[in-house]
């Protein structure tokens, strides 16, 4: 099934590329690795219309997970699991962070340190939506009013 979704994939984007009179984009390796873990619910429909918005807002570029992901249908179970790729995928690098920051530090605060992991979320969601509560809200898949009380908990602190 994997092989199909990549077929489909280059299938698509050098149509519509060429449709638009454009470079088609790309997906980098950790991208690619999310279209391949995506379940695409809407099937080859929902395949096809992810490749058309890509090829609109990313011609000739390479597009990243978080552009990827903006595309999927975030209502989806299966879009968690596609998410959870991300994750996955850096484990080393941040484990490899916190032996670092664990061998030099006498003493860490872990609510601290997560609690200053969590802010650095909120506020890029917040940066990439242009302020927007509800649009961060989704890519961080949490609710609004979740979101509301954690930058609410900035100030009590």
């Amino acid at each position: 099934m994997g092989r199909d979704r990549l077929l489909l994939l280059d299938h698509f984007r050098r149509l519509y590329a060429a449709q638009a009179q454009c470079q088609p984009f790309a997906l980098d390796p950790a991208a690619e690795a999310l279209w391949l873990g995506y379940g695409f619910p809407g099937n080859v429909r929902e395949l096809r219309n992810i490749v058309i918005r890509l090829t609109a807002r990313h011609p000739g570029q390479v597009v990243v997970p978080d552009q990827l992901l903006a595309e999927f249908d975030t209502s989806d179970e299966v879009d968690r699991a596609s998410r959870a790729l991300v994750v996955e995928n850096n484990h080393e690098q941040r484990m490899q962070a916190a032996l670092k920051h664990l061998q030099t530090a006498a003493r860490i605060d872990l609510d601290a340190t997560l609690a200053a992991w969590e802010r650095s979320y909120i506020e890029a969601a917040l940066e990439l939506c242009g302020g927007n509560v509800s649009c961060a809200a989704r890519r961080l898949g949490i609710n609004r009013t979740t979101l509301y009380n954690r930058m609410e908990s900035w100030h009590r602190s």
